[in-house]
């Protein structure tokens, strides 16, 4: 991976719900969405949900369980943002 450009990506966490929303798409927090894929931890269950677009791009990821999956410096930031 190479290059000198900086991805911007926008961090939404509902720590009620314990899961977070991060768009990969510039300026946009909800992307538009043609179809999800779930990514399953060891015991089967769902982790996140990466959203794709219609031409197959990933332009989003839920995560379940963010308080533990998310690292401690990021939840410290959007905690505090």
């Amino acid at each position: 991976m190479g290059g000198d450009s900086v991805a911007e990506f926008r961090v939404r966490w509902d720590e009620t719900a314990d899961a977070a929303y991060i768009s990969l798409v510039p300026g946009s927090v909800a992307p538009d969405v043609a179809s999800t894929l779930e990514v399953l931890d060891r015991e089967g269950r769902t982790i996140a949900v990466l959203d794709l677009s219609a031409d197959g791009e990933l332009v989003g990821l839920e995560v379940l369980g963010a308080s533990t999956l998310l690292a401690q410096a990021l939840r410290t930031h959007l905690r505090n943002s």
